[in-house]
């Protein structure tokens, strides 16, 4: 019993140190799962490439600071059961190529699992994917995945955001534009930036080629803010790289994604990147996406919270990701021409608790002559709260439009941690 106070005691006066920095990856996509098959996907955000499949390389995402995964959540839209013996989905987050310990199993008329006592450690330049193993031959049509985590960063302040090429190689001569969620790669930056919705500095770019090396020349990699280079930069000219060195400051509204130049390489590979994110202020972190599709002037469409995608829809259920216990905070918006005199797009985050999904208080209306604005409500999110982002034409607007839209979660640093709630358990 003395042990356990004193252990108590010194998890409480450093819990400021161990876990200041927890931020949650929101996530899933309306892609059915493979009943034979086990696949892999992408674990920071939906995007292009990001169907599930076999091969790991289409779906990487690199850490770029030091820090633990836990609390894995994943829901199915229905359940895996055929109605003779026993059918299951299991999920596991890989690293580096080989399954953790963090994993669940959604069996037979169940829809949902958790993992909330295993949990990983990574640094920066370990690579991530989440990985769907089927057994029983379980329902596959109309089977989708939304699945959800926590990372603690080592450091106060810090979270990270990642994306890749997906299933496409890069440009062997020309630059080519990398998104910070999910897997996408554009020749227009402006498809795949992220909008960043407080201020901070973004630092530890980690660069990897995923499908082999290369034998001559290179490809740079760079941190872009507003659609301009910055110090933060590294060069592959086999397989990795990393700039740990340099950082840039960014402001609430500013745009950030990776560029990627070629200087005469000998083949096209696939990568993957990833950056930290050091917020201003302990216990913020982004949740982003970006659509690259033309918003519908008549009609409410909805997208997913965090994705690089190109196509919006009329289903709200398609656009549903998972989500756990954080406060959101605000919501930054920005299209790619005003919606006209007397028209606008109100953008609404729907949440979804178990009931049916309903408007939460955060929205951004976008009307007249604006091209950009937001706007700040802290909205309560609980474990297993799927969440969907509407947009909503009103009086015809223009429809020239493309949009990037992102939100502030938040955690409270000042929190009892994970290890603290369980020695409370004892």
């Amino acid at each position: 019993m003395i042990k356990q106070i004193l252990i108590l005691f010194m998890l409480v006066f450093i819990s400021n140190n161990l876990y200041a920095s927890e931020s949650v990856i929101v996530n899933g996509y309306d892609n059915d799962l493979n009943s034979t098959i086990p696949e892999h996907n992408h674990l920071w955000g939906a995007g292009n490439g990001r169907d599930w499949d076999s091969t790991e390389s289409r779906h990487t995402g690199n850490a770029s600071t030091s820090g633990t995964f836990s609390d894995l959540r994943v829901f199915l839209d229905i359940a895996p059961d055929t109605g003779g013996g026993v059918q299951s989905y299991t999920f596991e987050v890989f690293k580096n190529g080989s399954p953790t310990s963090l994993t669940c199993a959604i069996l037979d008329t169940a829809t949902s699992c958790a993992d909330v006592s295993n949990s990983f450690t990574v640094s920066g330049g370990d690579f991530l994917t989440i990985k769907s193993i089927p057994s029983g031959s379980p329902v596959a049509t109309g089977m989708n995945a939304r699945w959800t985590l926590k990372f603690d960063g080592d450091t106060a302040k810090e979270s990270m955001l990642a994306g890749g090429s997906g299933g496409d190689n890069l440009s062997t001569g020309s630059t080519r534009y990398g998104s910070l969620v999910g897997n996408r790669l554009d020749s227009n930056e402006d498809d795949i930036e992220v909008i960043v919705p407080t201020s901070g500095t973004v630092k530890n770019l980690y660069a990897r080629l995923q499908n082999g090396s290369i034998s001559s020349g290179s490809y740079a990699f760079s941190v872009r803010v507003n659609g301009s280079t910055s110090i933060v930069t590294c060069s592959v000219t086999a397989q990795l790289c990393n700039d740990t060195v340099n950082s840039v400051a960014v402001t609430a509204g500013q745009t950030i994604n990776i560029s990627v130049v070629p200087s005469t390489p000998n083949a096209g590979r696939r990568a993957a990147w990833g950056v930290t994110f050091v917020s201003d202020t302990d216990g913020e972190f982004i949740i982003a996406s970006h659509v690259d599709d033309i918003l519908d002037g008549g009609a409410t469409e909805y997208f997913y919270p965090s994705a690089a995608d190109d196509t919006l829809f009329n289903i709200e259920s398609d656009f549903t990701q998972l989500a756990q216990e954080m406060i959101i905070k605000k919501m930054y918006v920005l299209i790619e021409s005003s919606p006209g005199a007397g028209n606008s797009y109100t953008f609404t985050l729907k949440k979804d608790s178990g009931g049916g999904s309903s408007d939460t208080a955060l929205n951004v209306v976008i009307s007249d002559s604006e091209t950009g604005d937001n706007s700040a409500s802290d909205i309560n999110i609980s474990d297993d709260d799927l969440l969907i982002v509407a947009i909503t034409p009103a009086s015809g607007p223009s429809t020239s439009n493309e949009t990037r839209f992102s939100f502030l979660g938040f955690i409270d640093p000042g929190g009892v941690p994970p290890a603290t709630r369980r020695i409370f358990s004892l």
